[in-house]
């Protein structure tokens, strides 16, 4: 199949603006800086567990007292876990 000039010429424009836009994205993409990563964060929690015969459970929640994030990091809310063992 052969092509006209100007149809090449559509071809490599459309070409190199797709090639400029994926090179774009892939440098602002915000996961790939490291200085969006880390930093400081302090939880105030308080917890309970109860033991019945040979199982154990436990509950604990609580919510951050001190965060110092870097970059752009969400940041965090409450939080809670809950736990069951059972001991033979």
């Amino acid at each position: 199949m052969l092509a006209s000039r100007r149809q090449v010429k559509e071809m490599n424009k459309k070409t190199s603006a797709s090639h400029r836009k994926s090179r774009f994205s892939k440098q602002r993409t915000p996961d790939a800086n490291p200085l969006n990563y880390g930093g400081q964060v302090l939880a105030a929690l308080i917890g309970a567990s109860y033991k019945f015969n040979s199982f154990s459970f436990g509950l604990e929640g609580g919510l951050p007292a001190y965060q110092n994030l870097n970059g752009l990091q969400m940041n965090n809310g409450w939080q809670d876990t809950s736990g069951f063992q059972a001991m033979f």
